[in-house]
């Protein structure tokens, strides 16, 4: 069977609507399962953590699932953070908290 997709932006019109729900679900899970585990570690985000979580809500407000999947691989995995990931990474203003973060993620999620 030959898709015919229409590309507006980076989403494709032959995506269905269940499958743009997964995706953003999937989306919202990974950044709440992020955040439980700071709460748990009973730490902050770093600057390098906090950034990659806002990228992730903005991406999630635009509906680019896909790249807040990849904002989140990056927060997540400091670990294996090539020096490309960390020099994009521009200094905030002031700390972000994880009660921030947690504001920040219920307001983008109550805007639906």
């Amino acid at each position: 069977m030959v898709s015919h997709s229409v590309m507006l932006g980076s989403r494709s019109m032959s995506e269905t609507p269940v499958a743009r729900r997964t995706a953003r679900r999937n989306v919202v899970q990974r950044i709440d399962r992020f955040l439980a585990a700071l709460a748990l570690a009973r730490r902050e985000p770093t600057a390098y953590e906090a950034h990659h979580v806002l990228q992730a809500l903005e991406y999630l407000s635009l509906d680019q699932y896909a790249a807040g999947e990849d904002a989140m691989l990056r927060a997540e995995r400091f670990d294996i953070a090539p020096p490309s990931w960390i020099a994009e990474v521009k200094p905030l203003p002031e700390p972000v908290t994880l009660t921030q973060l947690r504001e920040r993620a219920a307001a983008a999620l109550a805007e639906e």
